[in-house]
């Protein structure tokens, strides 16, 4: 008995860890040719619209800003960028490489050469509110 409650305790401890970080692009800062704010919808099929809102135009402070947010990696199953169906304002980083990724505060999105889209891409996140003023303080 004493030995299942233990293990009931570990899976509770591991189903809902986080642990503190910095976000991992996917790819190295350098590469980054653009970001911007954008929305996400999806239309009568289900596939995803992008709608650019605000290019940033300042690179270095958005991703200094950024890096200062509360970042934690989920251990868990990854979240989409956005439920489906329903529309979100995220953030769409470009690189050189035409690979981009897509960060919301529950989830990544992201789209690379090797592998084409992918919406469940990342373990990251944030906190929902701290992450929402940051998006919109860049929203003119």
């Amino acid at each position: 008995m004493k030995k299942f409650f233990i293990s009931v305790l570990i899976c509770l401890f591991l189903s809902s860890c986080t642990h503190q970080t910095t976000y991992k692009l996917l790819n190295d800062e350098s590469e980054i040719s653009n970001i911007s704010i954008i929305n996400i919808s999806f239309n009568e099929n289900g596939e995803i619209i992008q709608t650019e809102l605000q290019p940033i135009k300042n690179i270095e402070s958005f991703l200094n800003a950024f890096k200062k947010l509360d970042c934690r990696i989920y251990y868990g199953d990854p979240a989409g960028i956005t439920e489906e169906g329903e529309e979100a304002c995220v953030i769409k980083i470009l690189y050189n490489n035409s690979e981009y990724e897509l960060i919301n505060w529950n989830g990544q999105a992201e789209y690379t050469c090797e592998k084409g889209f992918n919406f469940y891409a990342g373990y990251s996140v944030f906190d929902k509110e701290e992450f929402n003023l940051f998006i919109n303080s860049f929203l003119e």
